[in-house]
C-alpha cells in the first residue's frame, strides 16, 4: 500500500514537473505576445543580414522574412547584434529569444540549441593565394602538414576543417567580417581558407590578385534559424510562418530583391491525390 502511494505522488510530482516545463517552453512566445516585443538576435553576413553603410538601417532578407511574419501577429523585433562565436551563449543568457542568422544544421549544435525547418541550403568554397603553387585540391591539402587554413571560429567550416585536415594548423578568427579568412590569405597570414562559397566568389572578382579558387562546391549544408531547446512553440510558430511565405512565393521574392547569394532552395511540388 505505502508503495503504491509512492508510486502515486511520484506520478503526480512527474505530471506537476511536467506541466511546469510545459508551461515555461510556451512563455517566450506567449510574453512575446502579451508584450508585443521579441529579442531577436543577428550576425552580419550580408545579403541575408547586415548594416547598411549609408543609412545605418538594418538590411537583408532575413529581416524581411521575420519583419513580415511578426507583423502579422503585432509583435516588434528588438535586435540584438551578435557573432558565429558568441550566439548560443547569448541564447542560453536569454540576451535574445532567438537568432535569424543562418546556422549551419550540424549534430553537435542540435545537442544544445533548436533548428527551425531549412530556410535555405549553401555550401563551401575552399580560396588560397594567387601565388600558392603547392595546394590544387582538397585531397592534396590533406597532405600538406603546417599548411595555415584560415575559418570563421564557432563555424560548421572550423569544424570541417578540423576533422578533415589534422596535419593543418587550423587558424580560428573570431572576426564579426564575414570576409576574415580571406583577408588572412591576402595579407599572407593564411595559406587557405575555407568559407561560403559565395563570400569567396565575391571576394575573389574584387580581388582578383589576392585570392583564388580551388575546384568546385563542397560540403552542402541547410541553414536555419535557432532558438534555446525548450521554446519548441516559438520554433513552431517560426516553422508556420516559414512555410506559409515559402510556399505563396514571398521569400523567393524577398531573396531576389538582393545580390545573388548562392543560397539554394528546394522546390516543394503539391500534386494532388488521386
Amino acid at each position: 500500500m505505502i508503495l503504491l502511494r509512492l508510486a502515486s505522488v511520484a506520478i503526480g510530482f512527474a505530471a506537476v514537473v511536467s506541466g511546469t516545463q510545459f508551461a515555461n517552453a510556451q512563455s517566450t512566445l506567449e510574453n512575446a505576445v502579451k508584450e508585443q516585443k521579441l529579442n531577436v538576435c543577428w550576425i552580419n553576413y550580408p545579403p541575408g543580414g547586415y548594416r547598411d553603410a549609408a543609412s545605418g538601417r538594418l538590411v537583408g532578407y532575413y529581416f524581411d522574412i521575420i519583419n513580415e511574419i511578426l507583423a502579422q501577429v503585432k509583435i516588434e523585433p528588438n535586435y540584438v547584434e551578435s557573432d558565429w562565436g558568441t550566439f548560443i551563449a547569448a541564447l542560453q543568457a536569454k540576451k535574445c529569444d532567438m537568432s535569424i542568422a543562418g546556422v549551419l544544421m550540424t549534430i553537435p549544435r542540435a545537442s544544445v540549441i533548436a533548428f527551425s525547418q531549412p530556410i535555405f541550403y549553401l555550401s563551401s568554397r575552399l580560396a588560397i593565394g594567387t601565388d600558392e603553387k603547392r595546394i590544387g585540391s582538397l585531397e592534396e591539402l590533406e597532405n600538406l602538414p603546417g599548411i595555415r587554413i584560415a575559418v570563421q571560429q564557432g563555424s560548421s567550416h572550423y569544424e570541417y576543417a578540423k576533422r578533415r585536415f589534422p596535419k593543418a594548423e587550423i587558424v580560428a578568427l573570431a572576426s564579426r567580417d564575414p570576409t576574415a579568412s580571406m583577408i588572412e590569405i591576402a595579407s599572407k597570414r593564411a595559406d587557405a581558407a575555407i568559407t561560403d562559397a559565395w563570400l569567396v566568389e565575391k571576394f575573389q572578382k574584387e580581388h582578383p590578385e589576392s585570392v583564388k579558387i580551388v575546384g568546385s562546391t563542397f560540403n552542402m549544408e541547410g541553414v536555419g534559424w535557432t532558438f534555446r531547446q525548450q521554446d519548441y512553440a516559438l520554433r513552431d510558430f517560426f516553422d508556420v510562418g516559414l512555410e506559409k511565405l515559402r510556399m505563396n512565393g514571398t521569400i523567393e521574392a524577398m531573396v531576389r530583391k538582393y545580390p545573388e547569394s548562392g543560397r539554394y532552395i528546394i522546390d516543394q511540388q503539391i500534386k494532388p491525390v488521386r
